[in-house]
């Protein structure tokens, strides 16, 4: 949303007073969400690792399985449930014993190459310093060699579509080479002032590679000669020299290639030279800063003084507040690099991949991740970059549909499991943990929170197919199971709490009844209920809905040691297990079907949590989830304890670029982006909740913020919560913005007040701490 009043000016700039050498992720990520850089190496070879978003092994293709119905009979969800230990007959049937190999299990992304820029003699450098301005989404590196000072600027431009460099020398003289390097298949060749890689992706997994791109670089110096040199452009005597870069694919859609990428690729690159430079840079900031000045952060005094990975280093001794609002920017610079219309949503690394095959293929995994990557567009003032987001969920439902009739015979609606890709598969992947049915109704009900954030009813429009299809699918999918008492609920069967593994008579992933499939169930039916209540559609449906509704299990079964149980009918759980996943928890946060004003329920999530926050299976995306789960607990304690877990080096949780880590091993470096934007949403959990009607000022607040501000986020029921300023740990003021009226419940510790607003109108709240009571104090 567009704030009224612009949000103060902070400079956010992340900076280093060394090279990156040829470490990866200590480099400066740039991006348009359709092109990725990341600019890494040494004052003598400058490095940019080149991404395009539908750069993915394979071609169009589908996953579903090839599963007899005698066989799906032979596994009936009756058996299983019968029968606990069927989940090793499921998985040699549905996933090894496959007359189709493994070409089921999903698709690499992948990257293009490598810009390689190489300067002589310039290893005895001095004054080295790079920076990431934030606020104008530039990278910038300056050093001396011998008294001469170079300059070196990067910025990917959104509108152009285009990676744009200027090199510049203070002597107005310079000598380097510039070529392309990839481990891609492809030939590289020169055309005048242009490298041009012309590349073609793996066969993987038995689907044929078939996904052609362009890289395209022209070199544009100024003075001075360029001459071809092999596989290289020499660049000699140049005053300054300008670099476009630009990459095209011919991806058209998820069933579709044939896309005529080399004269797209040229065409973008010959319109970019002839705005030139500087009105690219121009273009670039106006752009980007329309999205990234809406929301800003203060935490306090800036510890600019040193650079980012010292920062890193010496938080666990100074807890440092500035970096984290540093790292709150950066997150949202982050999306917004990502994240765009016209490209693809943010996968398990963003849009940043290093590897020919990175791990778990950088797919979407749909069991938290992709949701994640998601978690704070709509609350961290981002929602331009969720449209892409959208639409990908819209066109799931078209392969969705045809899963849930090949492999649970299912006429109505449409079904996800664990795991998608460029290609838009549906079926199960990997293994038996990979056969959880509830993924695509839990992006549904994501849809649908975007709803809430906007009250737009052409938006809710666009998704009621998306949200009725995944409902109708629950519906037949349900099914009767009678306990031990004689009570009868319909339940998720075959189900998985993702993977985890159950510890009962026979460690197993498949079951019934997950509490994680219930809660989105329960939420999933609350969310159409409104929506097609909001749009006068579906009487019957609705009717039928809420009958299964008022069967469905609670949402919470409270276990032997006072947990939320993992499976509502089988009380296993491990005290011991610090699993990254909490996924029975999924209805406490993001959803929110879970009664946390029932004392019990709230006793039963914080024994959960306190067994899982211990330190165990950590990965940086699990420890934000915890964050915003105890945030929406309004735990500040805990939430807090959780952030320092996050930066204590010793974790090994945040690597030296800010980006987001999924340890596996004492070396291994794995990069996961969910983690980025999930810490992004968990402090905007400590700052705004808006679940549960109301709109929660500072609920979670640390007691080491003593004093600061935040401004810019949004709340659902259409809400711009514009400004929260706090002094001394206490609420001085909030100014909310109203964009669509109606009811505001405005809480602040144990007291709320309501006001019915009016559109376009701006309120501003006070709360008198001698009075104990919130004062509406002015509406503007």
């Amino acid at each position: 949303m567009d704030n009224p009043n612009k949000p103060p000016y902070y400079p956010y700039v992340m900076w280093y007073n060394k090279p990156a050498d040829n470490d990866y992720y200590k480099g400066l990520p740039i991006g348009n969400g359709n092109l990725g850089g990341m600019i890494y190496g040494t004052p003598q070879r400058d490095i940019l690792h080149i991404n395009e978003c539908t750069i993915w092994t394979g071609s169009p293709y589908s996953n579903n399985l090839s599963v007899s119905k005698d066989d799906f009979d032979g596994l009936s969800r009756i058996q299983l449930r019968e029968n606990p230990n069927q989940d090793k007959a499921w998985e040699k049937t549905f996933f090894y014993g496959m007359k189709d190999g493994n070409k089921h299990h999903g698709q690499t992304y992948q990257y293009a190459g490598k810009v390689l820029i190489s300067f002589p003699n310039h290893e005895n450098h001095e004054s080295y310093k790079r920076t990431l301005d934030l606020n104008h989404a530039v990278a910038f590196c300056s050093y001396t060699v011998q008294g001469t000072k170079y300059t070196k600027e990067y910025f990917a431009n959104y509108p152009s579509n285009v990676i744009a460099s200027r090199i510049t020398s203070s002597e107005k003289t310079m000598d380097f080479d510039i070529t392309f390097s990839s481990d891609m298949i492809g030939d590289l060749s020169i055309e005048d002032n242009i490298l041009i890689f012309d590349g073609i992706t793996d066969t993987r997994k038995e689907i044929e590679g078939k996904l052609k791109f362009m890289v395209a670089v022209m070199v544009l110096p100024r003075g001075g000669q360029i001459e071809k040199q092999g596989s290289s452009l020499k660049v000699i005597d140049a005053e300054s020299c300008d670099i476009l870069i630009t990459v095209a694919t011919n991806f058209k859609d998820y069933k579709t290639l044939g896309v005529d990428y080399r004269n797209k690729a040229l065409s973008v690159l010959d319109l970019a030279q002839k705005k030139g430079y500087d009105k690219l840079k121009e273009e670039h900031i106006n752009d980007y800063t329309k999205i990234f000045k809406k929301a800003s952060i203060n935490l306090g005094e800036d510890n600019d003084a040193l650079p980012i990975d010292e920062r890193i280093e010496k938080f666990k001794e100074n807890e440092d507040a500035s970096l984290l609002a540093l790292f709150f920017q950066y997150n949202r610079y982050l999306m917004i690099s990502s994240s765009r219309d016209g490209g693809q949503p943010a996968n398990l690394q963003g849009i940043w991949n290093n590897l020919k095959y990175p791990p778990w293929d950088s797919k979407y995994t749909t069991n938290i991740n992709l949701q994640m990557n998601y978690f704070p567009v709509c609350c961290a003032n981002l929602n331009e970059c969720a449209n892409v987001f959208v639409d990908k969920i819209i066109k799931l439902t078209e392969q969705g549909r045809i899963t849930a009739e090949k492999l649970y015979g299912i006429k109505k609606g449409w079904v996800l499991h664990h795991n998608t890709d460029l290609w838009n598969i549906t079926g199960p992947v990997d293994g038996p943990w990979g056969l959880t049915p509830t993924c695509g109704a839990w992006l549904a009900n994501q849809l649908f929170d975007i709803y809430l954030y906007t009250m737009d009813r052409k938006y809710l429009k666009k998704i009621y197919k998306t949200l009725k299809g995944t409902a109708e699918f629950i519906l037949s999918f349900l099914t009767e199971y009678t306990d031990e008492e004689g009570n009868t609920y319909l339940v998720t069967c075959p189900s998985t709490s993702p993977e985890l593994v159950q510890r009962g008579p026979e460690e197993k992933y498949i079951s019934f009844a997950s509490s994680f499939d219930n809660q989105i169930v329960h939420q999933l039916f609350s969310d159409m209920i409104q929506a097609a209540n909001t749009l006068g559609k579906d009487k019957k449906l609705i009717e039928k809905m809420q009958k299964a509704k008022e069967k469905l299990p609670s949402c919470v079964k409270i276990g032997r040691w006072g947990q939320v149980q993992e499976f509502l009918f089988h009380d296993y759980d491990d005290p011991h297990d610090a699993h990254r996943h909490i996924s029975n928890l999924v209805g406490v946060y993001p959803l929110s079907c879970v009664d946390l004003e029932d004392e019990e329920i709230r006793k039963a999530v914080k024994t959960t949590l306190a067994a899982r926050s211990k330190p165990g299976d950590w990965t940086l995306w699990g420890i934000a989830w915890r964050i915003a789960q105890y945030a929406r607990l309004g735990d500040a304690d805990n939430a807090y304890r959780m952030l320092k877990i996050a930066f204590d080096p010793s974790n090994r949780l945040v690597y030296p670029n800010l980006f987001g880590a999924h340890p596996i091993g004492e070396t291994d470096k794995v990069f996961q982006i969910d983690g980025n934007f999930g810490t992004l949403a968990g402090m905007c959990e400590i700052f705004v909740c808006s679940a549960y009607n109301q709109i929660h000022l500072l609920p979670a607040l640390p007691d080491k913020w003593k004093e600061g501000s935040v401004y810019g986020l949004c709340a659902r029921g259409g809400f711009l919560v514009k400004e929260i300023v706090w002094s001394d740990n206490k609420l001085v003021r909030a100014t909310i913005y109203s964009t669509v009226g109606g009811m505001l419940t405005v809480r602040y510790k144990d007291k709320t007040i309501s006001v019915n607003t009016n559109t376009g109108t701006t309120y501003v709240f006070e709360y008198n701490e001698e009075e104990r009571e919130i004062i509406c104090s002015k509406a503007i």
